[in-house]
C-alpha cells in the first residue's frame, strides 16, 4: 500500500508543475491590460501568488505594471501602463483584489474559470454568499462582484475579483 501511495505521489508531481507551467504562461497577457485576457493572467498571479504579496506583485511589476506601497495602510496597489485595471494587494497575505473598470462580472467569471481549470483546480460555490463566491482550495476563496464603494453581484461595466487567503504567507 505504502509503495502504490508513493507511486500515486510521483506520478501526480509532473501534473502539478505541468499546471503551474501553465498558469505560468497566462502570465504573458499582463503585459496588454487593454485586453480582456488581463483577467486571466491577473488571476493566474493571484492563484500563483498563494497570499504572497511580494510574489504577486512581481508578477505584474515584470510586466511594466507601477507598484505603490502603503504602509501605513498595509496595501500595495499595482496599476497597469494603459487600460482599466488595477489590484490591491494586503501586504499580510489575505487579500488580492482585481478590479476592472472595463469588463463586467461575466468577463471576470470567465476569467476564472479558465485560470482555474488551466490549474487543475475545481470551482465549488459557496452557498451562504449573496454574490457569485467560489472555493478554489481549502485555504482561498475568492467573490466576484462589481467594483465601487457599494458593490453588486452583476455589472456589465465593472469587475472586481477578491482572492481571500485563509493563512497569511
Amino acid at each position: 500500500m505504502i509503495r502504490t501511495a508513493l507511486l500515486l505521489a510521483c506520478l501526480a508531481a509532473p501534473a502539478a508543475a505541468q499546471d503551474r507551467a501553465m498558469l505560468e504562461n497566462l502570465l504573458r497577457d499582463l503585459d496588454d491590460a487593454t485586453d480582456p485576457k488581463v483577467l486571466r493572467a491577473a488571476t493566474a498571479a493571484c492563484i500563483l501568488g498563494e497570499g504572497n504579496a511580494d510574489a504577486i506583485a512581481a508578477y505584474f511589476t515584470e510586466a511594466g505594471w507601477t507598484r505603490s506601497d502603503d504602509t501605513e495602510m498595509g496595501m500595495t496597489s499595482l496599476s497597469a501602463p494603459a487600460g482599466s485595471v488595477g489590484v490591491s494587494l494586503y501586504d499580510d497575505g489575505r487579500i488580492c483584489d482585481v478590479a476592472s473598470e472595463g469588463w463586467g462580472t461575466d468577463t471576470a467569471l470567465g476569467a476564472l474559470q479558465i485560470a482555474s481549470g488551466v490549474a487543475g483546480l475545481g470551482l465549488e460555490t459557496l452557498p451562504d454568499s449573496e454574490c457569485t463566491a467560489l472555493r478554489l482550495t481549502p485555504s482561498v476563496t475568492v467573490e466576484i462582484t462589481s467594483t465601487g464603494q457599494d458593490p453588486v453581484c452583476f455589472s456589465e461595466n465593472t469587475s472586481a475579483l477578491r482572492f481571500t487567503y485563509a493563512a497569511a504567507n
